[in-house]
C-alpha cells in the first residue's frame, strides 16, 4: 500500500486549516499553496504535519508523542507526522471518511488522496499550476522520489534495498528511481551479491574491492574480520574443500597438502573423478570451489545466466602446486661425496607404471650405477616412514612468462641472474670503461666482486646479466624445524653451468641439506584441441608419471638435465633428454649448444579426449655438491573458476547496477553505461541532458527544481 500524504490544502470542518510556512508568508487557505519542506521552520503555533503546516487549533489531546494532537470535528491527528492507520478507503472521486479526520471536506479541485494499489484509478492528481498547486504527494513504488522518500525502486518489497516504505535500508545505495539498489561496498554491511565487507575497497586484505572473499581467506561478521585460512589446522574454511588436521593433508589421502578434494583416480584406467565444489573443472562447466549459487557457478556447477566463468590461465601470474618433502639421514640411497656421478640420466630404474598406492616401483639393479641400495630401500623413498624420514609438506610457487607458460624462480619473488663473458675492469665502478666494453646497457653487469670468477673473486668486471628461471640452489628443507638431517650434515654448494657458466660455488658458502626426496601431484584435463608441455631440467633423480604411465624417467644422480615432453592429440606425447654440459654441449650449460641423448622419443599415456588425469613428479636430491631444480608447465590448468557478470548481454547480476545490452551506452541519458554502470540520470546532482536543474536528492523538496528535473517557479507570498 502507497503512503498517506496530505495535500498542500485542507479545509476542514473545525479548526484545522492551512497556514503561512515561511516566518515571512500569511498564506490564506484555498487561495495559496504553502507546503513546509524539510528542515523549514512552520509559523509560530502551527506544526508540519506530512510536508503541511497545519494549526493544532484548540480542544486536541496529547497523543503518545508528547505533543498537542490536532482537533478535528470528531476526531484528532496525531501531530508527529505518523500517518492515519487506514489510508485510502473512499470510492473514487469521493471524500474520505474513513480516517481518523471525520468528515473532512477536502479541496474540491482534489477530492481523492491517492494510494496504490485500493482506490486509485479515478483519483484526481494535484494541479500543476495556479491555484491549485500544490507539492507532490509521495506515493511508494510509483518510481518517483517524493515526500519524505529517500528513495523509490519501482516497488513495496522491502530487503531489496529499498524498503516497502520507501527508505534506504542500511547496507545500500539507490542512486537512481525506479532502478534497482544496489550493495554499498566497504561499509561494513553485507549485502546482495557480497560475500564480506570490511569496511574498505582494497584488495588483497582478505575481502577484495568487490566486496568478495579472496581465495585463501576466510571471512566472518561485518563488518567482516578476514584472516588467511591455515591448512592443516583441522578447520574447513574459506575455500578450502577439507582438513584432515596436522600432517594427515596428504597426497593419496583424499585431501591434499592445499587442501583441495583430491580426486578418485583408478588404478587401472587411470581416469580421475571429482565431486563438485572441489576447485577442479573436471568435465564440469565451472567450479569455483564451492557449492553456492548465486556466484555465477551454481551449486552443480553450471554457468549461470549472465555469467562467465573461466579458469585463471596465462591472465594469472602465478600457479601454486602442493609439494610433499621427505627428508632422510646421510646414508645408504643418500650419499655425500662418497659416489661418483654422471652427465646423463641413467634410464630403467623404475617400472613403466605406479603401483597400487600411487608410487613408483624400483626396477634397477641393485647397488647398480644409479646408487640405490634395494627396492626395499627405494620403497620408503615416498613413503612416510618414522625413525628413517620425516614429512614436510609446502607448495611451490610458479610464475607466468605471460603467454600460458608458468614455472619456478630462485626466490619465489626473484629470478635468478646468470652472468656470462665477464671482462676486467680497473674500478669497481667500471667508471674505467673495462676496456671499452662496458657501455651501461640493460643488460649489463657490474661487477665489482666478479663472483663468475668465484665466489672468492675480488676482482672487478663487467659481464652480461640474464635473468632465468629454475633454482640452482634447491634447499627446500635447510634450517626447517622437525626435519631428522642434523645441521652438522649439512654441506656447501656449486652452482652448476646451466646457471653460472661453470660450476661455481655459492657466494658466502652457506651449509645445506643434500638428502630429501619430494612429491608433486597435479590434475588436469585433457582435450586434443590444446597443447600440453612438461619440462623439468635438474638434479639428482626426477621420475614424471602421467596417467599413471611413465612419461619421463631421468633416474640416478647425475648432474643437471633436462627432460621436455610435449603431449600430441592421440593421447600420447613426445620426449626429448638432454645433458646440459660435458661432450655433448659446446657450450657448458647452453643447453641451445647440447646434443640430446633421446631426441623425439615417442611415449603412449593412454589420454581420451576430456578424460581428468594426474600427473605425479617424483624427485630425489642424493648427493653432494649441487641441486637444482626447474619445472616449466604450459597448457595444464587446475585453478578454480572465476566467475564474473557479462556486462551488455542484458541480464543484471552480481556487481552490476544494470544492463540494457546492446543499448548500453557511455551518453546516453537515463541509460546503462559500457561499464554497467547507471548513466547520467535526475537526481544524480548534475544537470544534463535535457534536465533545467538538479539539485539531487532535494529535487522536489526545495521547491525550485521538481523531481523529473524542471525547475519550478515560487508563488508569490
Amino acid at each position: 500500500m502507497g503512503r498517506y500524504f496530505l495535500p498542500s490544502t485542507l479545509l476542514l470542518a473545525g479548526t484545522l486549516a492551512v497556514q503561512g510556512c515561511g516566518s515571512d508568508s500569511k498564506c490564506t487557505p484555498g487561495t495559496e499553496r504553502c507546503p513546509c519542506y524539510p528542515n523549514s521552520t512552520c509559523n509560530a503555533g502551527l506544526t508540519c504535519f506530512s510536508q503541511v503546516c497545519v494549526n493544532a487549533g484548540t480542544g486536541g489531546n496529547s497523543g503518545a508523542d508528547g505533543g498537542s494532537d490536532i482537533a478535528g470535528p470528531s476526531g484528532t491527528v496525531d501531530d508527529s507526522g505518523s500517518p492515519p492507520p487506514s489510508l485510502d478507503t473512499a470510492a473514487p472521486g469521493s471524500p474520505d471518511t474513513s480516517r481518523t479526520l471525520d468528515a473532512v471536506a477536502l479541496d474540491s479541485n482534489f477530492p481523492d488522496i491517492p494510494s496504490p494499489g485500493v482506490d486509485d484509478a479515478a483519483d484526481v492528481a494535484p494541479a500543476a499550476s495556479g491555484p491549485d498547486a500544490r507539492p507532490v504527494v509521495g506515493v511508494c513504488g510509483d518510481g518517483i522520489i517524493n515526500g519524505n522518500e529517500q528513495c523509490d525502486d519501482g516497488n513495496v518489497v522491502s530487503d531489496d534495498g529499498c524498503s516497502r516504505d520507501c527508505q534506504i535500508e542500511p547496507g545500500w545505495r539507490c542512486p537512481v528511481p525506479g532502478k534497482r539498489c544496489v550493495p554499498q561496498c566497504g561499509d561494513g554491511i553485507i549485502r546482495g551479491y557480497e560475500t564480506c565487507d570490511d569496511g574498505n575497497t582494497i584488495s588483497g586484505d582478505g575481502c577484495s574491492s568487490l566486496c568478495m572473499v579472496e581465495l585463501g581467506f576466510v571471512c566472518t561478521g561485518g563488518p567482516s574480520a578476514c584472516r588467511p585460512t591455515v591448512c592443516g589446522d583441522g578447520k574447513v574454511e574459506g575455500a578450502e574443500g577439507c582438513d584432515l588436521g596436522p600432517g594427515k593433508n596428504v597426497p593419496g589421502s583424499g585431501c591434499s597438502p592445499m587442501c583441495q578434494l583430491e580426486p578418485n583416480c583408478s588404478a587401472s584406467t587411470g581416469q580421475c573423478t571429482s565431486k563438485c565444489g572441489d576447485g577442479l573443472v573436471n568435465n564440469e562447466q565451472c567450479d569455483d570451489g564451492n557449492a553456492v549459487d548465486g556466484d555465477g557457478c551454481s551449486s552443480t556447477c553450471k554457468v549461470e545466466p549472465g555469467f562467465t566463468c573461466s579458469q585463471p590461465d596465462s591472465d594469472s601470474d602465478t600457479m601454486t602446486v602442493p609439494v610433499t618433502y621427505r627428508d632422510f639421514l646421510v646414508g645408504g640411497d643418500f650419499h655425500g661425496t662418497d659416489v661418483p656421478g654422471s652427465n646423463s640420466a641413467i634410464a630403467g630404474q623404475v617400472q613403466g607404471t605406479l603401483d597400487s598406492d600411487g608410487k613408483p616401483v624400483f626396477a634397477g639393479a641393485p647397488n647398480g650405477t644409479a646408487h640405490i641400495t634395494s627396492a626395499d630401500s627405494f620403497k620408503q623413498w615416498y613413503r612416510d616412514v618414522p625413525g628413517t624420514n620425516t614429512t614436510y609438506l609446502s607448495t611451490i610457487l610458479l610464475h607466468s612468462n605471460g603467454s600460458g607458460t608458468f614455472a619456478n624462480w630462485w626466490k619465489d619473488d626473484q629470478q635468478w641472474v646468470k652472468y656470462s663473458n665477464p671482462r676486467f675492469c680497473t674500478n669497481a665502478d667500471c667508471s674505467d670503461g673495462c676496456g671499452g666494453l662496458y657501455t651501461g646497457a640493460a643488460n649489463q653487469a657490474c661487477l665489482a666482486a666478479c663472483t663468475p670468477w668465484g665466489a672468492d673473486s675480488t676482482s672487478h668486471c663487467v659481464a652480461t646479466a640474464t635473468k632465468v628461471d629454475g633454482n640452482p640452489f634447491f634447499f627446500p628443507l635447510d634450517n626447517i624445524p622437525g626435519m631428522i638431517t642434523p645441521a652438522s650434515a649439512y654441506s656447501t654448494a656449486e652452482s652448476p653451468p646451466l646457471y653460472s657458466g661453470s660450476w661455481t660455488y655459492e657466494p658466502g658458502k652457506p651449509l645445506h641439506n643434500f638428502s630429501f626426496t619430494s612429491e608433486v601431484r597435479y590434475w588436469f584435463n585433457y582435450s586434443t584441441s590444446k597443447q600440453y608441455v612438461l619440462d623439468f631440467t635438474g638434479d639428482d633423480d626426477v621420475w614424471v608419471f602421467v596417467n599413471r604411465k611413465l612419461a619421463l624417467d631421468l633416474g640416478g644422480i647425475h648432474t643437471p638435465v633436462q627432460g621436455h615432453l610435449v603431449f600430441d592429440e592421440s593421447g600420447g606425447g613426445t620426449v626429448t633428454v638432454t645433458p646440459t654440459e660435458d661432450d655433448a654441449c659446446t657450450t657448458q650449460g647452453d643447453l641451445s649448444t647440447c646434443t640430446p641423448t633421446l631426441p623425439g622419443s615417442k611415449v603412449d599415456l593412454g589420454l581420451v579426449n576430456n578424460g581428468f588425469y594426474e600427473i605425479a613428479v617424483f624427485q630425489a636430491e642424493r648427493c653432494m655438491d649441487g641441486s637444482s631444480f626447474k619445472v616449466t608447465l604450459s597448457g595444464f590448468n587446475s585453478a578454480p573458476s572465476t566467475c564474473v557478470p557479462i556486462c551488455g548481454d542484458g541480464i543484471t547480476v552480481g556487481y552490476e547496477e544494470c544492463d540494457n545490452g546492446k543499448a548500453n551506452s557511455d551518453t546516453a541519458y537515463g541509460g546503462c553505461t559500457t561499464q554497467c554502470k547507471f548513466g547520467p540520470f535526475c537526481g544524480d546532482g548534475v544537470v544534463n541532458g535535457p534536465e533545467e536543474c538538479d539539485h539531487g536528492a532535494n529535487n522536489g523538496r526545495d521547491g525550485t527544481c521538481s523531481t523529473s528535473c524542471t525547475a519550478v517557479t515560487p508563488l508569490p507570498p
